[in-house]
């Protein structure tokens, strides 16, 4: 764990390389979306729950949206909740 040069706060754009493993988190069309990535990882885009529409309907697809975003670290992996400022963001 590099606590010392990986302050949280940090941020990474979907595409970059993550710069410390922990629990990152963003905010999208109102949703907070968290995930746990690993320090060398490709950060994905953030997946987003969606109303269906009728392609997805007609092929069974489930309805979610994957959109570019910018993470934020939001815990090391040794806390177990993520601070309260990211729960009130969905508010």
């Amino acid at each position: 764990m590099v606590f010392d040069t990986v302050k949280l706060g940090e941020v990474a754009a979907t595409g970059g390389i993550c710069p410390c493993s922990g629990w990152w988190a963003c905010v999208e069309a109102g949703q907070v979306v968290t995930c746990r990535f690993d320090r060398g990882q490709r950060m994905p885009p953030a997946v987003l729950r969606t109303r269906r529409n009728l392609w997805q309907w007609l092929t069974g697809q489930p309805p979610r949206l994957e959109i570019r975003t910018v993470w934020t670290l939001a815990a090391y992996d040794e806390q177990l909740t993520l601070p309260m400022q990211f729960d009130a963001l969905a508010a």
